[in-house]
Formats: C-alpha cells, structure tokens, sequence
C-alpha cells in the first residue's frame, strides 16, 4: 500500500476526547498530567490474584452504556 500527500486534502479537528486511567474527560486527564500523576495502580475492579500481574491502568468510573447505545 503506497500512501500519497495531497497538499488540497483538509483535516478539521472539532474537538478532543480522552478515556484513560486519569480521567474521563479531556480536563481531568490534563490535569492530573500537569500535577505529575499516575493512573497505575494495583487492580481493584476484579480478583487480580491468579493473574500474573496485580497492576494496571483502570478506567474507574467508567460507564459504556453512557456513551454507546445498546442497539
């Protein structure tokens, strides 16, 4: 696959979304990047003990439904 550059294409960008262990929303993530925080820690949203690692990045808070639909 050849990719090409055509200096007529145009790209908007009409906003940004952040999902990750610092926040659910763009302001929470950005700020708890500036006061140097990390969104790894044990796991706490299911038994971690058989698994072979007991760390992760969780998303706490999370709900899908709210976002998508079930359709």
């Amino acid at each position: 696959m050849s990719l090409t550059h055509n200096p007529n294409d145009r790209v908007a960008v009409t906003g940004i979304g952040v999902l990750c262990p610092l926040g659910l929303n763009f302001s929470t993530t950005w700020e708890g990047l500036i006061a140097g925080k990390s969104g790894i820690d044990y796991i706490t949203l299911f038994d971690a003990e058989p698994m072979e690692t007991k760390i992760a990045g969780e998303v706490k808070g999370f709900e899908p439904t709210d976002y998508i639909s079930r359709k």
